[in-house]
């Protein structure tokens, strides 16, 4: 169990639009499933979105110098939000694997101002009818990944992504069949129905 910390109120926060984090064929597979929903879909593309924390503004060079470490496709200030948009971070109160060498890698680089970086996937469902939040629903149930992402679906939220956690003691307690089921779906375990039958 964790619980929220303390951020950084000088921080500032970052995104940059990546390339493809899917290949064509994983795209063309979700696209598929997507119009049994959404038979007016045109086509469906995952990005990186790279999120990262840093003290204070960075200077022309170092700017140029993150966007080449990343490879970026746009500038400092990309908005993930849109109306046909998804967002995937990490899941909040961890620090994946990738950014803990991509952030060590940034520092040797010159880049001192970072505090630390992020990975996420950014969708897009091109259509020629609105994408409502039903679609988007579809999406959430195929594509997301409750073990190790959160969606997140406003810019203020990004900043929980870099909150210092402290630990809370470990705490044991029993628990019905069904209220482990309700901590499986709102705690994301990913428990299969077999799994909760044995448990």
């Amino acid at each position: 169990m964790i619980d929220r910390g303390e951020a950084s109120s000088a921080s500032e926060i970052i995104c940059i639009k990546g390339k493809s984090a899917r290949s064509e064929f994983q795209l063309q597979q979700f696209r598929a499933k997507c119009r049994l929903f959404l038979p007016k879909l045109n086509s469906i593309h995952a990005n990186y979105c790279y999120i990262a924390s840093v003290k204070s503004s960075l200077t022309q060079d170092e700017s140029l110098r993150l966007l080449t470490l990343v490879d970026g496709e746009s500038g400092l200030s990309f908005n993930p939000f849109r109306p046909n948009s998804i967002l995937f971070v990490p899941r909040l109160g961890t620090i994946s694997p990738w950014s803990s060498k991509a952030t060590d890698i940034i520092h040797r680089c010159g880049i001192g101002k970072l505090e630390r970086i992020e990975r996420a996937i950014f969708w897009t469902l091109e259509s020629s009818v609105p994408v409502l939040d039903v679609h988007k629903q579809f999406v959430y149930q195929n594509m997301h990944d409750r073990m190790t992402e959160t969606i997140v679906s406003y810019m203020d939220q990004l900043s929980l992504m870099f909150h210092r956690y402290t630990r809370r003691a470990v705490q044991e307690f029993n628990i019905t069949a069904d209220e482990l089921k309700v901590a499986n779906n709102e705690l994301g375990l990913a428990l299969t129905e077999s799994e909760l039958s044995y448990v």
